[in-house]
């Protein structure tokens, strides 16, 4: 999809297309994504925006360039206001450097893009993912100074807004604080109000996490030494759905304690995009498919077409060639790729609870 003859043609792309994301609002498909020389952090990023009615032609609406790396694109609606949310990052290509969460807004009563306006949340956090339940958002976020330091206690915070400008820190402790690297913190609503999500540990796998809807500022978690990366959730029948990185080497930990040498292990392993089923009475996730995908991949955009089928977005290395590890595909040219994915009934994923495809959170 990206690039190709159904956008904009004068838009100047470099080699690495990711960190995207996908709305609809008021009847148009809204998609954004990265553009920059490679995976890794370069004043020469740009943010694109483009909009479609019918998800096969496509036209500009906003790009973003400040000389500095950006990341993370997210969508969120309210009323007649489409806002988008990024963060600032650095220029050096091995660092991580967030510098501030910034926001602007389409008004679909002018048709006209807001300016960009910095939030007023710490600097230093990262932005995941906006929940919007019951008239209000919610912002997870994460410590993105301490990303990748050993040693160095990270957190995982709640944000909450009304207007969807202004954010509150939802208690004054953090949500889970974790002796080294927490990222790409993804919730979901259940049911009963409450909250479910996958967490991302950079140098230890991952936490299955949980809280109650009478307290959503203390949250309880289960491990699992497999990492999901990018992840994305979205809802289907009252089921929880899964799309994240999947490491095809298994789990991260591999070695007890030796958390750059699992890392490093990890970074040259292949990887996939893949879909799994959220069990919540037995804490597991269960693995549902696999899409084309490799290299460098996932950070999914998803869009509902109609009651069974989805528009499926995601990056990846060029899926008509040789399969690549992961750092490798980090370093090359990425593309956009879109996938009609239709649900069917996954009773039968549920019942596997033998299944090698099933990853158990304790």
């Amino acid at each position: 999809m990206i690039p190709s003859a159904n956008i904009p043609q004068d838009l100047k792309l470099r080699d690495a297309n990711n960190n995207l994301d996908l709305i609809q609002f008021q009847g148009k498909y809204y998609m954004a994504f990265r553009n920059a020389p490679s995976h890794f952090a370069s004043k020469k990023t740009s943010l694109y925006i483009l909009s479609s009615a019918d998800f096969t032609t496509w036209s500009l609406e906003k790009e973003i360039y400040l000389e500095s790396d950006l990341r993370e694109p997210r969508f969120y609606a309210k009323g007649d206001s489409l806002f988008f949310m990024f963060f600032k990052g650095g220029t050096k290509m091995l660092k991580f450097e967030p510098q501030g969460i910034f926001n602007c807004y389409y008004d679909a009563l002018s048709s006209q893009w807001s300016s960009i306006e910095e939030l007023n949340i710490p600097l230093g956090y990262v932005p995941w993912r906006i929940l919007s339940h019951k008239g209000v958002f919610y912002l997870s976020t994460y410590d993105g100074i301490n990303e990748y330091k050993l040693n160095v206690p990270s957190e995982f915070r709640l944000y909450k807004s009304i207007d969807g400008m202004n954010w509150a820190a939802l208690s004054e402790e953090p949500q889970i604080k974790h002796d080294r690297a927490i990222a790409e913190i993804e919730l979901s609503f259940d049911e009963n109000d409450d909250i479910w999500g996958i967490a991302r540990l950079e140098f230890d796998g991952s936490y299955l996490v949980h809280a109650d809807n009478n307290d959503y500022s203390k949250f309880e978690y289960w491990y699992s030494p497999y990492k999901f990366d990018s992840p994305l959730f979205f809802k289907h029948n009252g089921k929880h759905y899964l799309i994240a990185r999947r490491n095809l080497d298994g789990p991260l930990v591999h070695k007890e304690g030796k958390y750059k040498k699992n890392l490093v292990r990890y970074s040259l392993k292949k990887k996939t995009t893949a879909l799994y089923l959220l069990d919540t009475k037995n804490k597991s996730l269960i693995h549902v498919k696999d899409f084309d995908s490799t290299g460098d991949c996932a950070f999914p955009g998803i869009a509902q077409i109609n009651e069974n089928e989805y528009y499926l977005l995601n990056y990846s290395s060029n899926i008509e060639k040789r399969k690549k590890v992961w750092v490798i595909g980090q370093l090359g040219k990425t593309f956009i790729y879109k996938s009609t994915l239709r649900i069917q009934d996954c009773e039968t994923f549920i019942n596997a609870s033998t299944s090698q495809f099933v990853y158990p959170f304790k």
